[in-house]
This record gives C-alpha cells, sequence and structure tokens, in this order.
C-alpha cells in the first residue's frame, strides 16, 4: 500500500512527465505541510509551502521564537508562499463578540512579520473565528464579515499583503461554504487585495 506521499509523488511523476512529453509547462504546484517535510516536498517536485499563521507569524509567537522560525524558513528547499488559518477560533468576526480592535491588533502583528519573512499572500479561512452563532441571521453575519474583511484587507495592503478568501466544507464551519458564496462576499469587499483561494 502506498503512503501518502509516495501516491503524491506518483501523481506528480505522471503529470510532469506527461507535461515533458507534451512540451507543456505545468503550473507551480504547492502543499499544505509541515516544514519538517521540506526535503521529501523537494524531492517530489512541490514547488511552494504552505503553513499555518499560528505556528509562524501569530502574535501569540513570541519575538524570538518567531527569529528562529524565520531563520529555518530561509533555509528551507521548497520556498513558502503562502499562510493560511488566518484567524483563531476564539476572535469571532460575526456575532455578538467581535472585538474588533483585537482583530486588527492582531492582524498587524501578522501582516508586519509576513513582510519580515517576504510572504505575501494569507490565506483567510478561519472556520471558527467566522462560525455563524444560533442568535444571528445569514445576512447580518455576511454585512459584519464584509465590514471586517473591508478593513482587515486595507490594513494589508500597508504591508503589500493579499488576503484570500476561502470557501471551506461544511464541517469546518456555516459559514461561506461555496465557492458562489465566497465570490459574492470577495465582490462586496471590493478590494484589489481581497481574492478568493
Amino acid at each position: 500500500m502506498l503512503t501518502y506521499f509516495m501516491r503524491i509523488f506518483v501523481l506528480l511523476f505522471i503529470l510532469i512527465s506527461n507535461a515533458a512529453a507534451t512540451g507543456q509547462t505545468l503550473p507551480t504546484i504547492g502543499i499544505v505541510q509541515g516544514m519538517e517535510h521540506d526535503s521529501l516536498l523537494a524531492r517530489a517536485g512541490f514547488q511552494c509551502l504552505v503553513l499555518s499563521v499560528s505556528a509562524t507569524v501569530s502574535p501569540k509567537i513570541s519575538e524570538a521564537r518567531f527569529q528562529e522560525w524565520l531563520a529555518a524558513k530561509n533555509k528551507l528547499r521548497v520556498p513558502v508562499c503562502a499562510l493560511n488559518i488566518f484567524l483563531p477560533g476564539e476572535l469571532k468576526v460575526v456575532g455578538p463578540h467581535v472585538d474588533e480592535q483585537a482583530i486588527l491588533a492582531y492582524a498587524e502583528i501578522v501582516f508586519q512579520r509576513c513582510q519580515q519573512a517576504g510572504i505575501s499572500r494569507v490565506v483567510w479561512g478561519s472556520g471558527g473565528s467566522r462560525f455563524i452563532p444560533e442568535t444571528l441571521n445569514r445576512d447580518s453575519a455576511t454585512v459584519q464579515f464584509i465590514s471586517i474583511a473591508q478593513k482587515v484587507s486595507e490594513q494589508a495592503t500597508k504591508y503589500g499583503i493579499e488576503l484570500a478568501l476561502e470557501n471551506l466544507n461544511r464541517k469546518e464551519t456555516n459559514f461561506i461554504n461555496t465557492l458562489q458564496e465566497a465570490w459574492k462576499v470577495a465582490q462586496a469587499v471590493n478590494r484589489p487585495n481581497f481574492r478568493l483561494c
């Protein structure tokens, strides 16, 4: 039985072989995986790595630990092209317990550290953060989310950061589950650095 990484390697081998035989070029192929698998991922042909905000640039990480991560990141064979899981579950962006100042303060440090690390894309999934409580209707949640997303996007602009809204499956959250829903939200946010994942 093939392991997960072996299956990925076989799939990549087939794609690369097919592209070489037909003279086509492949798009950049990335993976969400831990840094500890860097050598294996490089051998498998991955061209970029996506890590989580919480493990890399979160304000919850001390400056010393962030600097250690930064040094390790700079030695990777597969470069980090984006970070995901932008906001922790306790920082609610919809519902009665939204603390806008706390969200903006958290995002400020994330964006500063991303800029230091040379990372210009953050994927905004954050299912726990955007989960709609039973006491709030979907329309109100959408208005709340769009409002905070506009402010966070404006803040991200100062650091050259692009936000990529990710539609998540229903097991992860109950809000923005389809590409169509994500597209409508992105259009309403209407910022050049707020896109779809």
